[in-house]
């Protein structure tokens, strides 16, 4: 099958889409036609087929990017749902996306380094799959992200989903960046187990000679001090609680939602600055659930 040429990364794919756009009235599949036919660059991603998925999407399909003395990378399938490729095309920040990735293969060697060394993923090839739905509202000056999704196929999946408020806009061309500003509304973390964690467990114990319940045992411990150290408070007990239930029962473990609901406005860098954990926790409202 005859493969195209298309240059960037697996999801700077969906943005240069709209590097050489047409006119504004153009479905996004007319300009990524228009951009591949006057962009033909070498050492690129290439793929099997394109098609349309309404005026504001499109189907890649078949990815292949293959560099000399570099480990192949594949994706099965982008799917742009939506995409503000006007920004993109001028040079700002898009306001808003909606973008999936299905089956983008690779080594797993960094996040295997990054995890503590040795074949900590048990895998031979790592498969990911993405997800990103977000929009910038510039006139109430909020960023919502609803959600991000990374799945490591048959390890876990976490889906990560926030609101922002006091975002500076965008169009200003002004380079602020958004932590100077931006004020968490509300925030969640769930997370849903497939092996990594027993794995992660398990490496970590045989590096320092342990069992896997005393390097368990010792986590918790760990995590105990630090909650604790500042005096205690409700949210880092109820921290306390949910991830020690999760870290014991790390052989098949319930998911774990982490959330935050601020009681006062306050921007995250001044939440992570606190002078305790504890308060950390207090301050952005932390609560978790252990099991669905």
């Amino acid at each position: 099958m005859m493969r195209k040429g298309l240059a960037g990364t697996a999801l700077g794919v969906t943005l240069l889409v709209a590097s050489g756009a047409g006119a504004a009235d153009s479905t996004l599949f007319d300009r990524f036609g228009q951009w591949v036919d006057t962009n033909p660059l070498p050492d690129s991603w290439v793929y099997d087929s394109v098609k349309p998925l309404g005026d504001d999407g499109l189907v890649l399909d078949g990815l292949v990017r293959d560099r000399l003395g570099l480990p192949v990378q594949t994706i099965d399938r982008i799917v742009v749902h939506r995409l503000d490729f006007d920004a993109v095309e001028a040079n700002t920040p898009p306001l808003y996306a909606n973008i999936k990735v299905s089956g983008m293969r690779g080594s797993p060697d960094i996040l295997n380094e990054s995890l503590g060394g040795g074949d900590v993923l048990g895998l031979d090839t790592l498969t990911v799959d993405l997800a990103l739905n977000y929009r910038l509202d510039e006139s109430a000056g909020t960023l919502t992200v609803s959600p991000l999704t990374v799945v490591l196929r048959d390890r876990g999946a976490a889906e990560v989903a926030f609101v922002l408020a006091r975002i500076h806009p965008v169009s200003t061309g002004e380079p602020v960046p958004i932590v100077v500003t931006a004020t968490l509304d509300s925030a969640s973390i769930r997370y849903v187990d497939d092996s990594l964690l027993s794995r992660v467990i398990a490496a970590w114990a045989a590096d320092q000679g342990q069992t896997v319940d005393a390097r368990v045992e010792q986590m918790i411990a760990e995590l105990t001090e630090r909650v604790r150290v500042g005096g205690g408070s409700t949210a880092g007990e109820d921290l306390l609680a949910g991830l020690s239930l999760f870290l014991r029962d790390h052989q098949r473990p319930e998911p774990l939602v982490v959330t935050a609901v601020p009681p006062a406005p306050i921007r995250p860098l001044d939440a992570v600055g606190a002078d305790s954990l504890d308060q950390t926790l207090d301050l952005l409202g932390v609560k978790v659930a252990y099991g669905d």
